[in-house]
């Protein structure tokens, strides 16, 4: 029995409930007994099922207003395909992807054929490559460190490498090559360093400035005390199709020992060169471009990382930040990564994302644009194989995937060089065996794929394609889960599930209320 008074007449009621459980409350005439009216589940819509939605799962919203579940498709491989069974040796390896003709156009060190430098063409399926019989050889004499890329302007492609056969012939050379279907045609070489004397080059770079339609080429000469060195190159579009070089530009002469390396950013139409001096500093320099011109800001040093190996740069795409990847042989070779952003001619490095150590001559790292994302490929120190793994881009926060995927878990490969196939939307690679006869071989990578970024909340029901789907969105309370820790929070990972694992590209959804309810953050 419950007593209740009426402020207004100052009367006291004795009211009897009739069930257990009720609260006390008025009808606007009486006081009364009445059942109480169970919590709001939360915010909850109604929307059209994509395909067969299980209920208390994760959804996530279509750009055409329908609901999805949550799920993510893990990074893949297919091949390696052999394009050259006698032998690429060395780290000579370098491949670009020629959206004219659709083709992956590969350049190498021929074992088999003297060590000659050879470039072979390859066709391209969604997930295969098929080379033919034999490539063409682009001189007759040793070949080091080749470094290519395509041109759109002219829709060639640019090959550097550096002759080795003497040491009076270690300058080094430029071939301009054409496409047509599987038949690459390579142009007479220019000399883009050297005159015969004892000339030696190594950490070659190249990229492509698409505001001035110009090769920047970064590369050390050893001969300068290794100085790291920088042209800015114009590719001929008629005949006798060779690239002109411009003056040298000295980007620092203080024994730039380690690797370095540039690419170019369309957002903030500069490049960004890395390398590594003899005190051990990491150091950047943004360079712009005007007619054939290279104007280079300030020298940045970064103590905090010393004697970069293995180092790859590339331009975020639709941003003003570059990735910078490198293997620290001040920190048990272990891979590395950061973004850098660069604004005029100042570059920021930004907090280093930390993963496993890596071995080997060459790491080669691409960004698949559609999935803003790279992956990095490199031999790794304990397995002795081959690894690639994805690397999360958020802003300027990057996450190195804590899992990765051996190209073969067998057979060791080595000297690994990525090109991004924007048709296919793939990324093909090109490496070699470590063992004998080190066969040139060719694969493709297809990085991890996930709609986590569409989550809106989770279905109350269970529903089939194209029938009415009622979710609790963001916002609202979550039930129906089981499992969950109270006051802990809870994201949702690339494949749908819930969890307290915060490790990118895991999205935070909220916190426990219960074991089956999560209250979740609403829409920003």
């Amino acid at each position: 029995m419950s007593r209740a008074r009426d402020l207004a007449d100052k009367s006291l009621y004795k009211i009897t409930p009739s069930t257990d459980g009720n609260v006390l409350t008025s009808d606007g005439n009486n006081w009364i007994s009445e059942t109480p009216v169970s919590a709001p589940t939360g915010l909850t819509a109604d929307f059209v099922a994509q395909g067969t939605i299980g209920a208390n799962v994760s959804v996530g919203l279509r750009s055409d207003g329908k609901v999805e579940v949550i799920t993510g498709v893990p990074v893949s491989k297919v091949g390696p395909v052999v394009f050259d069974s006698n032998g690429a040796q060395g780290s000579a390896n370098a491949a670009y992807y020629d959206p004219d003709q659709d083709k992956i156009v590969v350049i190498y060190r021929d074992a088999g054929n003297s060590n000659y430098p050879t470039v072979i063409v390859g066709s391209l399926s969604s997930t295969t490559i098929t080379f033919p019989s034999s490539g063409v050889v682009m001189g007759s004499y040793d070949a080091h460190y080749h470094e290519a890329l395509y041109d759109p302007d002219t829709n060639m492609g640019v090959v550097v490498y550096q002759r080795g056969d003497a040491p009076a012939n270690y300058a080094l050379y430029s071939h301009q090559v054409s496409v047509s279907g599987n038949t690459p045609t390579v142009h007479p070489y220019v000399l883009v360093n050297g005159t015969g004397s004892t000339y030696h080059h190594n950490y070659i770079a190249l990229s492509y400035n698409t505001s001035a339609d110009k090769v920047l080429i970064t590369y050390m000469d050893y001969d300068r005390s290794n100085s790291y060195m920088a042209k800015v190159g114009t590719v001929d579009a008629s005949s006798p199709y060779q690239i002109t070089w411009a003056s040298e530009v000295e980007v620092t002469n203080e024994n730039a020992l380690h690797n370095g390396y540039n690419a170019y950013n369309a957002a903030a139409n500069a490049h960004l060169i890395t390398y590594s001096q003899n005190n051990g500093k990491m150091s950047y320099r943004v360079g712009t471009i005007s007619g054939t011109t290279l104007t280079l800001g300030s020298q940045v040093l970064d103590s905090t990382f010393t004697n970069q190996q293995k180092v790859q740069i590339r331009e975020i795409p639709s941003t003003s930040n570059f990735l910078h990847t490198w293997s620290d042989s001040d920190d048990s070779n272990k891979l590395k990564a950061r973004v850098v952003s660069v604004s005029g001619t100042t570059p920021t490095g930004h907090t280093a994302a930390v993963s496993v150590s890596t071995s080997g001559v060459k790491m080669s790292m691409i960004i698949d644009p559609d999935q803003n994302q790279a992956i990095v490929v490199y031999d790794n120190n304990s397995s002795g194989l081959a690894e690639f793994r994805g690397i999360q881009i958020n802003g300027t926060t990057v996450t190195i995937d804590a899992g990765f995927t051996a190209i073969d878990t067998t057979t060791a490969f080595a000297n690994s060089y990525l090109c991004y196939d924007t048709t296919n939307d793939k990324i093909r690679a090109v490496g070699r065996t470590s063992q004998s006869p080190k066969q040139g071989v060719a694969f493709t990578i297809k990085l991890a794929q996930t709609n986590i970024t569409s989550f809106i909340g989770f279905s109350n029901a269970s529903a089939t394609n194209g029938n009415t789907l009622n979710v609790t969105v963001k916002g609202g309370v979550a039930s129906g889960l089981s499992g969950l820790t109270v006051l802990s929070d809870y994201y949702v990972q690339s494949d749908g599930s819930v969890t307290t694992t915060s490790t990118a590209p895991a999205i935070k959804i909220g916190t426990a209320l219960s074991a089956s309810k999560i209250g979740m953050i609403g829409f920003s």
